[in-house]
């Protein structure tokens, strides 16, 4: 049986394995898009229009401090176009530091990588993938340019296809208590009928 302090240290191996430090991830967005630590005031850019997407609460799998995974958009904000979602990212948010965001540490490479598709000028998917699992949200622009993440949510049992998403949580593996690995992802939801729904994404 793993002693208190050991449980401690290999806990301390996981959050820092979750850190800053720049981690690149698959797909294809503007290059004006911010890639490094950003501010808040900094996540508009030239020809573009930031929106927050998602927060994630990513419970124990989170580094030390208050930390979400935040899922960005960016918009062009040219009048013609401003349905056009021209890039997204998947990163830190860390709430101690007025919401500074921040890239994923290179370490979490080795437990997943966030995959992005760009599928028309409107709609993204991104996934979040592990040796063993995928999990997928659909972020599209309406007309309006306001942007939502969508996905697909098992309720006791039952499917609920194109979800809108208004919080998640990751939910970790564990090997005698410690986390060890996303076991799955938890969201809470409201359907095209305006009906809420919980459970993991499909």
């Amino acid at each position: 049986m793993l002693t208190r302090r050991l449980r401690q240290r290999v806990i301390v191996i996981w959050a820092t394995a979750w850190g800053v430090l720049a981690l690149p991830e698959r797909g294809v967005a503007s290059p004006a898009i911010p890639h490094g630590r950003t501010p808040v005031a900094a996540l508009d850019v030239a020809g573009l229009r930031h929106h927050e997407v998602l927060h994630i609460d990513p419970g124990p799998l989170g580094p030390s401090g208050d930390y979400r995974v935040a899922i960005d958009a960016w918009t062009s904000s040219a009048a013609e176009h401003v349905s056009h979602v021209e890039g997204v990212r998947v990163w830190w948010l860390n709430r101690d530091a007025a919401d500074e965001r921040s890239p994923f540490g290179p370490t979490v490479a080795k437990r997943m990588r966030i995959e992005k598709t760009r599928l028309d000028a409107q709609h993204w998917t991104i996934s979040i993938v592990t040796d063993s699992d995928r999990f997928s949200f659909t972020v599209s622009a309406d007309k309006s340019g306001r942007v939502a993440a969508y996905g697909t949510v098992v309720e006791r049992g039952v499917r609920v296809p194109d979800c809108l998403a208004q919080s998640a949580r990751l939910v970790p593996r564990r090997l005698l208590g410690i986390p060890i690995g996303l076991r799955r992802l938890d969201v809470s939801c409201v359907d095209a009928q305006g009906q809420p729904h919980h459970g993991p994404l499909g």
